[in-house]
């Protein structure tokens, strides 16, 4: 069975995991049985290169059957030279055309001092950084980005026998351009309006361009295509037909940030939102005093940023007015977060693929103080990350990683396409990629947008010298070898002719105790005979 097995077993790219295998089988050599009735002589044979980078902790935290041995038979390479490449670089903050930090390491036991790194898709002799690093120790050294003739994702090591880990992989941030819809009757340039404030919340970074287009309520049009928005803010009275145009957007799996500023656009989304009730206040009711945010969900994403106590404390952000409603379906609205009076401030509604998110006041400074507060901007840049489908935050992923992808609201299922062309189906729930078991780039797309990520291998992989032994010895495996059945046989016979061999000697000692005691009984019976003749002669006498 094991030669069969063995036949169709292959190497894998994932990190080795020693402590976890080990475990496994000794659970598997005893699961399930009496522990009175196990074997005496058990043994696990380890056939390993014993490679320092191998994981150990599963032992930390596992009892080690004290009856199994374990028993190893270490592989010497024949050669043990082997240095690895590693990228420093956050590639989620770096220009492409930037320079990059790259670490080459050198085992201790190599035997080769001399390397180069350069992009894969350039001339050996053009732009390759040469490298001297001595064994047992590693160098950082800086390259330029791929030149935009060669444009690129790998970097090479060259001048290392072993090639597993001479490749880094990288996918160079891209900017990607975001539609944005804002239906207002303010201007873009108006300090005392909404769109001004969400212009300056939403700037461009390297990996996002946002583009906004304001249009009147009256005149709403939603694009679609390429030109679609990922996220409308709607900040006036919209009219029966504009709701309508946004609930068809919103069940296609769009976003709606519905901001009532005013008592009119909370009219109008009360009418369309069934499950809230609009209730009337005065003016100079509203303006009486200033109200903060509690009872905040820092569970939901669009908090999740400030769950730390560092960040948490909104006390800072007043609010002057604020439209009030009152929710008579709390299953199909989730409150994110009230005013200190128990007024909702900030919920949220599923409506079929897609969410409205509705403010209760406005982030002009008339209303309230949230535009000017150190929260606004994060708190923005999240809710279009959820609406965009939010990057990938890192910058590659280790082989067999769990690897988010972006587009989950997206229609459709998502596709992924492994560094060797094969395509992967996922189901339309699916918002996680367990199938990266080789290093490469990938490409996954869904709902008409591509997204490429890399995949490396484990940097513990790379650290192939020797690991002591010792180390399991004090994790409490035992290390020796059972006898075999022969040789267990053969002892066994030696025991019982040494047994014997012990039992014919103590007889030996037995007699000749037994003929000491005969001998002595005899000598003193004749003792005793002649003091009793002795004493007869002297009475006749």
């Amino acid at each position: 069975m094991v030669r069969e097995r063995m036949a169709t077993l292959a190497p894998q790219w994932g990190d080795t995991d020693l402590g976890n295998a080990l475990a496994s089988v000794a659970d598997m050599m005893t699961f399930e049985s009496d522990s009175d009735r196990l074997p005496t002589a058990m043994q696990i044979v380890l056939v390993s290169d014993l490679q320092k980078g191998s994981s150990l902790k599963r032992l930390q935290d596992n009892e080690w059957p004290q009856q199994i041995l374990l028993v190893i038979d270490a592989i010497e390479p024949a050669d043990p030279s082997n240095a690895s490449l590693r990228v420093l670089a956050n590639q989620e903050e770096t220009d492409p055309n930037d320079s990059l930090r790259v670490r080459v390491a050198n085992a201790g036991d190599s035997q080769r001092e001399q390397f180069s790194i350069r992009w894969s898709n350039q001339p050996a002799d053009e732009n390759a950084v040469p490298l001297y690093v001595p064994a047992g120790q590693s160098r950082v050294a800086r390259i330029k980005g791929p030149a935009a003739e060669h444009p690129g994702n790998q970097l090479l090591l060259e001048g290392d026998n072993e090639p597993f880990d001479n490749s880094f992989y990288i996918v160079p941030p891209q900017q990607e351009r975001i539609e944005l819809q804002y239906v207002g009757t303010d201007e873009a340039d108006d300090p005392d309006g909404l769109l001004y404030y969400l212009g300056l919340a939403l700037d461009d970074t390297p990996r996002r361009q946002v583009n906004i287009t304001a249009q009147p309520p009256e005149e709403l049009k939603i694009a679609s295509g390429d030109l679609a928005p990922r996220l409308i803010v709607v900040t006036s009275a919209v009219s029966t037909d504009g709701f309508a145009k946004l609930d068809q957007y919103l069940r296609a799996g769009g976003f709606v940030l519905a901001v009532t500023s005013n008592s009119e656009s909370a009219v109008a989304l009360a009418s369309y939102q069934q499950q809230l009730k609009y209730v009337p206040s005065t003016p100079a009711a509203r303006k009486q005093d200033y109200l903060l945010l509690s009872d905040i969900d820092f569970g939901h994403p669009l908090f999740a940023t400030f769950a730390s106590p560092r960040y948490s404390d909104f006390t800072k952000i007043h609010f002057w007015q604020h439209q009030r409603f009152r929710v008579d379906d709390p299953q199909a609205v989730q409150v994110i977060a009230r005013f200190d009076n128990g007024d909702p401030a900030l919920w949220e509604q599923a409506v079929d693929a897609g969410k409205l998110i509705v403010l209760a006041s406005g982030w002009d400074p008339e209303d309230s103080q949230l535009a000017l507060s150190t929260k606004f901007v994060p708190l923005l840049n999240t809710l279009l990350d959820q609406a965009a489908g939010g990057p990938i935050t890192m910058p590659s992923f280790t082989v067999l990683d769990p690897v988010p992808l972006p587009g989950k609201q997206l229609a459709g299922t998502a596709r992924v396409t492994n560094p060797d062309g094969a395509t992967i189906e996922l189901a339309a729930s699916d918002d996680t990629f367990r199938a990266a078991d080789r290093p490469g780039i990938y490409l996954a797309a869904r709902g008409g947008r591509e997204f490429q990520f890399a995949v490396n291998v484990a940097s513990s992989e790379s650290d192939t010298a020797r690991m002591d032994i010792e180390q399991l010895e004090q994790l409490g495996v035992p290390p020796g070898e059972h006898r075999s059945r022969s040789e267990e046989a053969e002892h066994q016979r030696q025991l019982r002719d040494i047994e014997l061999e012990a039992q014919q000697k103590m007889w030996h000692w037995l007699i000749i105790a037994v003929l000491g005691v005969l001998g002595f009984e005899t000598w003193l019976a004749g003792r005793r005979g002649r003091a009793i003749l002795k004493s007869d002669h002297g009475g006749q006498g």
